[in-house]
Formats: structure tokens, sequence, C-alpha cells
């Protein structure tokens, strides 16, 4: 049984959340970079600039992970 650690990072209660999932440890009990997950959870289809800009604000500096690596997947796909 793998266990999954997940946590709420933000969210502005109303519109958006952003969430980090961890799916596996280092002895060290740090995630494995290969692992991690974050997911931008939203009411709305699409983001406007300023929204999606404090997002990637906030997964950069809390998280330490680089949003220019994200996958964007395909409208509908889960």
């Amino acid at each position: 049984m793998i266990a999954v650690r997940f946590k709420v990072i933000d969210t502005d209660y109303y519109d958006t959340a952003i969430v980090y999932q961890c799916h596996g440890l280092t002895d060290d009990g740090r995630c494995r970079r290969q692992l991690e997950q974050v997911d931008i959870l939203s009411r709305r289809p699409v983001l406007d600039d300023v929204t999606r800009r404090r997002i990637y604000d906030v997964i950069s500096e809390r998280l330490c992970v680089d949003v220019y690596d994200f996958v964007k997947p395909a409208r509908g796909q889960l």
C-alpha cells in the first residue's frame, strides 16, 4: 500500500485552491521529486492572467517547484 500525502497549500475559499501531493518518500522522509504532484483547482475553466500569476508565485515560493515543468492536461482530461 502506498501512502499519498497531500496538503492544501493555498485557497481563496471561493474560486481556487492549490493542492500538493507526494506519492513516494526518500529514506530521509522527503518527497521524491519525480513523485510530486501539484494540482490547481478552479471553478472556472480558464484562469485570468492575474490569478494564474498569483498561483504560480505561491507554488514557486512555498514549494520550490518550477511551474515551467507543469504539464497542462487537455480540457476534460482526468
